[in-house]
């Protein structure tokens, strides 16, 4: 249908001619929308009716409303002026009757305005009064001015003053009853607004008697009943303040059922501990965490013994303060006092606060002195003693489950023991300037503090250990991957003798004068490396080192804490101190897990180099020596059962370590003298070389055990003392005899040489390996056997054993220094010195640096290793001609 179709108004069509121009489609939309306009118009129109019949019958009412009263004022007016005489009559002196009348009739309605001017302003100071929170004031008001509404409309004859002049109030003043009711309905507001009052988290006791007492006379309910009101009303507060969750995030533990079900919501509408929201979590000051705890717990803590010490004030009598009542009795005695005291309030101050209060002032006599009833006599007006007790320790031990519970909550967002115990000290000062709690009361509050703190320390040491705990596997699984990847710098740990001699950073002039931290200067870092190189503790070795140090540090540190102060917090500290110590030892055997694991991983790896495996396993059992005597052993262990089980799972292994790195370290030094074991060649004649020095090989085999023993990174002292050179050298020394074989008696050319350096095996040690004697009996047997063939002389034999021996000693001062680390100086000495005769006394006297004497000098010069004889070309250099051979 074109648009022009739809827009055309086709109410007013022919039908006729809607059948001419549409379709039968077209005729049907048009229907329906005829229709669907009818109903809109049919709808509109109900409505218009309904609402205008009842604007009609609202205007008749007005319109007869309006001809009713001025029908009333046109019979006025008419009555006015019959009354109004038409001439000015003359007046007549009034008597004094007459004035006297008149002057009453003046005090009535002076008196009249002013019960009307009072209830005409009684919502206003009402309202008033309840924004300044002065609910007794606005109570007595209330009570006024009930009382002057009733004064008013009384139907009393003897208080008939108003009907006696003519007066009728409710007729002819309706405001009165309409003003009334406008301040009944504040009645509730009064009483509303002063029980919420009660939930102020800090409210002195004076403002509380008087709220109470607003209760008390609003409502007649007993004081018992008002006490109760006070203690709900301050669960109420307690609750609000219980709900409150700090925004900080905690580390998720798993939750005991106790405090689970410590946190369900008692019966009785009693204090409810709900557990925080859990929100974002984010990156706070710590300072401002510790703040916000501090001051959530100080908070509740008040609103608790704020309650108690209001309670205590309002409801029980004061002997130290020359009180035989309780504040609110003695109130309500000083309220029906014919002469009270100034503080105490009454009808006439209430209304000298009031504006136009002189006007008020013509009120009669009987309500300038009002007073609000008050039975001092009625059971209502007193609380029994042990009532209040009951009552109010019932609720002292809920608030203090409610503390208890929140407590916990609280406290997990502290994150050392020093952040907990300072909380404890603000609490306990905070305590002990609190009045109006007994004794057990205090006591029973520092219990809870005490208990919450106690298992917050152990869960916080707890976490601090599991943190060390973490950090000694990663830093130490770190290392262990860069030795085995051979990262920069690796070799320094590989081979701690590099790493002493290293250069460490110098400072530069520039550095020292830019740096104003003492502790960061160039100078404090470039001590700290010479230490550490004087320590040993190579990179990686001091970067876990170090990280366990730092955390066991942070531990001592906290725990000291607790010794700062008086012997009132010893036997928490004790119990403190009983949950650090077993925690401390599970967490020193897992350490040591840690340590035996990754030793563990890397020994039964046999795909593994095992080169490469005697590295890492040097490198942790190196670890467990240092921490063996380490400060975080001092940190950790407080108790000596504690520290002796960690020391000796240390040193076992830092021994099984050893055990390993000696097994690899005899291999290679076996290796290097395997030629010395044959075969040999056979002997060509009686000629052969008379050895003075070891062979080659075992030189070399000497120098790889040097090698290997570097590799420890312990030093001389530590060597000898746990016995490492000496069971080494033994090692070596059986494995060498082992090595040795005898199966044929022919004589051998270079077994003179095998013999030589079993020999000399044998005088290093003060107790010869087993092995090496037989083995020395052996080749000794064959060159007997060779003199009995007659292929060596016997002069040859009788005197070689002679000559190794004498060798040997002339040998030894001059291989002191080379082979000092294998050496034992003091079985030495004694055995050079009881050896041989013909040996001088300068090689065996002790120097400071030749523990075995000076070598002899009168004779040709004879290195302690062999050497390669110069070429041709070495004679060209500026140097003496000297046989080195």
């Amino acid at each position: 249908m074109p648009s022009s179709r739809t827009e055309e108004d086709l109410s007013h069509v022919d039908p006729d001619d809607l059948f001419t121009r549409y379709t039968i489609t077209e005729i049907r939309s048009i229907q329906s929308k005829l229709r669907a306009d009818a109903d809109v118009k049919q709808e509109e129109l109900r409505l218009m009716v309904g609402e205008r019949y009842r604007d009609l019958l609202q205007a008749s009412t007005s319109i007869i409303s309006i001809a009713e009263s001025s029908r009333h004022v046109m019979e006025a007016l008419a009555d006015m002026r019959e009354t109004v005489a038409p001439g000015d009559p003359q007046r007549k002196p009034r008597s004094s009757s007459i004035r006297g009348k008149d002057d009453a009739h003046l005090k009535v309605l002076q008196s009249l305005s002013a019960h009307l001017k009072l209830l005409l302003d009684a919502p206003e100071h009402l309202w008033r009064l309840l924004e300044k929170k002065q609910y007794l004031q606005a109570a007595w008001l209330f009570l006024l001015a009930r009382i002057v509404h009733r004064t008013m409309v009384t139907e009393d004859p003897e208080e008939a003053t108003w009907r006696n002049e003519g007066i009728n109030v409710l007729a002819q003043f309706p405001l009165v009853q309409r003003q009334w009711d406008t301040i009944a309905q504040l009645r509730p507001q009064i009483g509303h607004r002063a029980t919420q009052f009660l939930r102020e988290a800090h409210i002195s006791s004076e403002s509380a008697c008087s709220t109470i007492l607003t209760l008390h006379l609003l409502d007649s309910l007993p004081l018992s009943e008002t006490l109760v009101i006070l203690l709900s009303q301050r669960s109420r507060t307690l609750n609000a303040l219980l709900s409150h969750n700090l925004p900080f995030r905690t580390h998720s533990r798993p939750e005991s059922p106790i405090l689970k079900s410590r946190r369900k919501t008692p019966e009785g509408g009693g204090i409810s501990v709900t557990p925080p929201s859990p929100g974002p979590r984010r990156i706070r000051n710590r300072k401002d965490v510790v703040r916000e705890v501090r001051d959530a717990v100080t908070e509740l803590l008040d609103v608790i013994l704020g309650t108690m010490r209001v309670a205590r004030d309002i409801f029980r009598a004061s002997e130290e303060e020359g009180r035989r009542n309780s504040l609110v009795e003695q109130s309500l005695e000083d309220i029906q006092r014919d002469s009270s005291p100034e503080s105490v309030l009454t009808t006439s101050t209430l209304l000298s606060t009031l504006p136009s209060s002189t006007h008020l002032l013509t009120l009669p006599p009987a309500i300038l002195s009002y007073k609000p009833y008050i039975d001092l006599s009625s059971p209502t007006a007193h609380v029994d003693p042990s009532v209040f007790d009951a009552q109010l320790s019932t609720w002292f031990h809920k608030a203090m489950e409610g503390f208890k519970g929140r407590l916990r909550v609280w406290f997990a967002g502290l994150e050392s023991m020093q952040e907990v115990w300072g909380l404890r000290r603000k609490v306990l000062e905070r305590l002990q300037t609190v009045h109006g709690l007994d004794m057990t009361e205090k006591m029973k509050v520092q219990s809870v503090l005490d208990s919450s703190v106690r298992e917050r320390m152990g869960e916080v040491a707890s976490a601090a250990l599991d943190r060390l705990e973490r950090s000694l596997e990663d830093t130490l699984r770190k290392a262990v991957q860069d030795i085995r990847e051979g990262v920069e710098n690796t070799h320094l740990d590989i081979t701690p003798s590099a790493f002493l001699f290293s250069p460490p950073p110098t400072p530069s002039l520039s550095q020292m004068s830019n740096n104003s931290n003492p502790t960061a200067s160039p100078l404090k870092q470039f001590q700290d490396a010479l230490r550490q190189r004087v320590e040993g503790r190579s990179p990686l070795l001091d970067r876990v080192l170090g990280e366990v140090e730092s955390k066991a540090q942070e531990i001592e540190a906290n725990l000291n804490v607790m010794k700062e102060d008086g012997p009132d917090s010893r036997e928490l500290q004790d119990k403190v101190m009983t949950m650090y110590h077993q925690a401390a030892h599970a967490s020193s055997t897992q350490m040591c897990q840690i340590l035996e694991l990754v030793m563990t991983e890397e020994v039964l790896d046999t795909e593994r180099d095992p080169d490469q495996v005697v590295k890492i396993v040097t490198f942790v059992g190196r670890l467990c020596y240092y921490m063996s005597w380490s400060s975080c052993t001092r940190g950790l262990c407080h108790q000596a059962e504690t520290a002796r089980g960690l020391l000796e799972t240390l040193n076992a292994l830092h021994k099984r370590s050893i055990d390993c790195w000696r097994d690899h370290a005899v291999s290679g030094a076996l290796k290097e003298c395997d030629p010395i074991f044959g075969p040999f060649a056979p002997a060509s004649g009686p000629e052969f070389l008379w050895p003075n020095q070891p062979s080659p090989q075992l030189i070399k085999a000497f120098l790889s055990l040097m090698s290997s023993l570097d590799r420890l990174g312990l030093s001389r002292s530590a060597l000898v003392t746990k016995g490492v050179t000496k069971q080494v050298m033994q090692d070596f020394q059986t494995a060498v005899a082992q090595k040795v074989t005898a199966t044929t008696s022919d004589w051998r050319r270079d077994e003179v040489q095998l013999l030589w350096d079993l020999t000399f095996l044998r005088q290093l040690s003060d107790v010869p390996p087993k092995g090496i004697t037989e083995a020395e009996d052996a080749i000794s047997r064959k060159l007997t056997h060779s003199h009995e063939r007659s292929v060596v002389s016997k002069d040859i034999v009788l005197k070689l054993q002679g000559h190794i021996d004498h060798s040997i000693n002339e040998y030894l001062p001059r291989a002191q220094i080379l082979l000092a680390p294998l050496l034992n100086f003091s079985t030495l000495r004694k055995s050079t010195a009881n050896g041989n005769a013909e040996v001088p006394t300068t090689a065996v006297k002790p120097a400071s640096l030749l523990p075995l004497g000076v070598p002899k000098t009168d004779q040709d010069f004879r290195p302690a290793v062999e050497t390669v004889k110069p070429s041709p070309r070495f004679g060209l250099l500026l140097v003496g001609s000297t046989s080195v051979g």
